[in-house]
């Protein structure tokens, strides 16, 4: 489940990462020279290392964007921003003609990266993010191309050229699982989006309801106030009879009823003696 929004986009990095790894491949593999920069005895040369710690950083960024660990987990975020600095001290040493320290600062950031899928599965598991398991995977192969090239170096695997392509296939294919890691994040945000707007929809349908039945309620009342109101106005309070205001709507009612069947109407009256004592609550 995701349970944030990001502040920037995750996709913009893995491009970025994608374009410059791509150019690390066709460096290593020599495929650039042979293809694109033949000409170029420069490119040639640089290519390999300013492509590379392209790559590295681009990829320590879109971690930080998608696993969204300066929120998440600050001191995890304090390390990946110490591997893009030695990304970048990697490129910039070789550009200032420190060509040893820059293939040692980016060999010591290949192995660092190798701690990458923690990152992601303390993201899955403890965060319950499902979309950090192409994560994880994507680091994981990362990390058995890394033992292959260290296995490699010290001479635990010959040196051959299925074991160059295994590794060098293995960084393709970490590419290809972190564009599955973005894919299932943005399916996630879209589904966390639906779910969001149908509880919206939800709630907004029973605050309708409970507005109409406050309203109707409402109504009922004012309506009642009203009929109490006009009771009272034709009422004569000591006696609970009708007074004149009564007697005069009724009279004028009957007498329209009575123009518009056609019948005959009469009026009785009675004169109480003395009703001036009672109207004044004398005993």
């Amino acid at each position: 489940m995701s349970i944030y929004q990001p502040s920037s986009r995750p996709s913009i990095w893995y491009l970025a990462y994608l374009t410059t790894a791509v150019i690390g491949f066709l460096a290593n593999t020599g495929a650039g020279h042979q293809f694109f920069w033949n000409e170029s005895a420069y490119l040639t040369d640089s290519v390999h290392f300013i492509g590379n710690a392209l790559a590295f950083g681009f990829a320590v960024q879109f971690s930080r964007v998608f696993l969204k660990t300066e929120m998440l987990m600050p001191r995890a975020d304090y390390l990946l921003k110490l591997l893009m600095i030695m990304s970048a001290t990697g490129g910039i040493s070789f550009i200032l003609g420190y060509r040893d320290f820059s293939a040692q600062i980016l060999m010591l950031t290949v192995l660092s990266l190798s701690i990458m899928p923690l990152f992601g599965l303390w993201v899955w598991k403890v965060l319950e993010r499902t979309e950090a398991r192409w994560y994880v995977a994507a680091w994981s192969v990362w990390s058995v191309a890394v033992v292959i090239l260290l296995c490699r170096i010290i001479g635990l695997i010959e040196m051959n050229d299925y074991a160059i392509w295994a590794a060098r296939m293995g960084l393709l294919l970490e590419s290809v699982l972190l564009g599955m890691a973005l894919v299932d994040q943005v399916n996630e945000l879209r589904k966390d989006k639906f779910t969001a707007e149908e509880k919206l929809i939800e709630y907004l349908g029973e605050s309708n309801a409970v507005l109409e039945q406050r309203v109707a309620l409402r109504t009922q009342e004012l309506e009642q106030a009203r009929e109490a109101a006009e009771a009272m106005a034709e009422t004569d309070a000591l006696t609970g009879v009708g007074n004149r205001r009564h007697f005069i709507n009724r009279g004028e009612e009957m007498i329209k009823q009575a123009r518009r069947v056609g019948y005959p109407l009469s009026l009785l009256m009675f004169d109480i003696d003395h009703f001036k004592k009672i109207n004044d609550g004398a005993p």
